[in-house]
């Protein structure tokens, strides 16, 4: 699907209904083009997953939260020297 003004359209119509005065409490990159965003207001909390990828550029809401790139590197490298 091409990222044109009909979709563009679409993409704030449905997030002005949904994340329109809440706040974004936390930022995750769980691939390197990619970004996720967690959106809480009084409607509840949201997730906001967007993608900068060139052959497959995204922007939905989810509610399923991924692993960031940078935490798992973390606990890989703590994990094989045992700690330390």
């Amino acid at each position: 699907m091409a990222f044109d003004g009909i979709v563009i359209a679409g993409l704030v119509h449905e997030l002005n209904q949904t994340i329109l005065n809440t706040k974004i409490s936390k930022i995750a990159q769980p691939e390197n083009d990619e970004l996720l965003l967690t959106c809480k207001g009084s409607s509840g909390q949201f997730r906001v997953s967007i993608s900068a990828n060139a052959s497959l550029p995204f922007l939905y809401l989810t509610d399923t939260n991924k692993t960031s790139l940078h935490f798992v590197w973390f606990y890989a490298n703590i994990s094989q020297t045992g700690g330390s």
